[in-house]
C-alpha cells in the first residue's frame, strides 16, 4: 500500500493573533530555514499544499509553495480557533476552553474545542479517505495543529499547544492502515 504523508506545519512568528496580520521579518525568516531542513530531509515535491486563510498561513504556504513550486489552495476549517478579544488574555482563554469537561465552552463568543476539533477532524478523514497519492502539507495555527494532531494522539491538548514553537512541524506517516506521528522541527 501506498504510504501518505501529511505534514502540520504551524506558521511562523506574526505580529499578531489577528486575522491579518502578517509575519514578522524574523518569522519569515524562520520559516524559510525551516522549509530548506525539511526539505534536505524529506520528500515533499509531490504534495497538496493547504493553509488557514488567515495572513500569517498564508505568507507561511507561500514560502513553501515557491521552494516547491506548487500552487497552493485554503481552507477555512484550518482556521484558528474563533476567540473574541483574542488579543487580550488569549493563552488564559485557551486554557478555559481546554479545561472544560466536554470541551463545548465557548468563552463569551467564539468557538469551542470541541467545535474546532470537529472541523479539525473533517479535514483528516478527507486526506486519509481520498485514494490518490499525494502527501499533503498543512499550514495552520496553534490550536489547531494541536487538533489535527489529536485526530492520532487523544492526549494532545492545552500543554502540547503551548509547546509548539513558531515555526513548528509534524509528520504523519500512514501506512497500511497504521500511523506515525513525529516531531520534525525543530
Amino acid at each position: 500500500m501506498h504510504e501518505k504523508k501529511i505534514f502540520i506545519i504551524r506558521h511562523g512568528e506574526a505580529e499578531g493573533n489577528d486575522y491579518g496580520c502578517p509575519l514578522k521579518p524574523e518569522g519569515r525568516k524562520k520559516v524559510e530555514d525551516m522549509v530548506v531542513s525539511l526539505l534536505q530531509k524529506e520528500d515533499m515535491k509531490e504534495s497538496q499544499i493547504i493553509s488557514s486563510r488567515y495572513l500569517r498561513a498564508i505568507q507561511t504556504a507561500h514560502i513553501f509553495s515557491q521552494h516547491l513550486n506548487l500552487d497552493f489552495c485554503t481552507d477555512s476549517r484550518l482556521n484558528e480557533i474563533n476567540v473574541v478579544n483574542i488579543q487580550e488574555n488569549f493563552k488564559e482563554e485557551i486554557r478555559k476552553r481546554f479545561e472544560c469537561v466536554d470541551l463545548k465552552f465557548e468563552g463569551e463568543g467564539g468557538e469551542s474545542i470541541h467545535q474546532v476539533m470537529e472541523r479539525t477532524h473533517q479535514v483528516m478523514r478527507d486526506i486519509i479517505n481520498e485514494n490518490n497519492k499525494k502527501n499533503y502539507i498543512l499550514v495552520t495555527h496553534r490550536i489547531t495543529t494541536i487538533l489535527l494532531l489529536h485526530y492520532f494522539v487523544k492526549h494532545f491538548g492545552f500543554e502540547q499547544a503551548w509547546a509548539l514553537t513558531s515555526p513548528d512541524a509534524y509528520l504523519i506517516t500512514i501506512s497500511d492502515g497504521n500511523f506515525k506521528v513525529n516531531h520534525i522541527h525543530p
